[in-house]
């Protein structure tokens, strides 16, 4: 406010400069639509898993991205994290929490700790096994998201 001179010490606001237009945000319109996907992988060793993959002439908004495995059974472990490619084939980024479940019924569970944020077509939301005994474990992954076609 105080760039635009539009208040001066509690005095009555100046004319704005023609060339200073108002605008309306309009990405909240866009966002009202939400879709949800779900995709499972059998995990037998340490490895990254591609679940969702951001389609050509698409933008996709990520409202929430998790994942988790299947109750465990005697003997099994495991550590899973959740991350994107940003680029197809580029490093995984970490995004959330790693979470490890080691006893029997239990589950492992991680989630995207970040606020909403938007994907590039080619991009993808990946779930990261970084320990594993006793495989092979389901890990189902699920994504909650506004799609923008351009």
């Amino acid at each position: 406010m105080s760039l635009l001179e539009l208040r001066d010490m509690g005095a009555v606001p100046r004319d704005i400069v023609p060339t200073v237009q108002g605008g309306v945000d309009l990405t909240q319109f866009f966002l009202v639509d939400r879709e949800n996907s779900v995709g499972t992988n059998s995990f037998a060793a340490v490895g990254n898993h591609q679940f969702f993959v951001v389609p050509p002439g698409e933008l996709w908004y990520i409202h929430a991205f998790g994942a988790r495995s299947d109750g465990l059974t005697v003997g099994q472990r495991i550590g899973i994290g959740c991350g994107q490619q940003s680029i197809a084939g580029s490093a995984f980024v970490p995004m959330g929490d790693v979470a490890r479940g080691s006893n029997t019924d239990e589950r492992a569970m991680c989630t995207v700790t970040s606020p909403g944020f938007w994907m590039n077509p080619g991009s993808a939301l990946l779930i990261q096994v970084t320990d594993i005994a006793a495989g092979p474990i389901v890990v189902s992954a699920t994504v909650v998201f506004s799609r923008l076609r351009v």
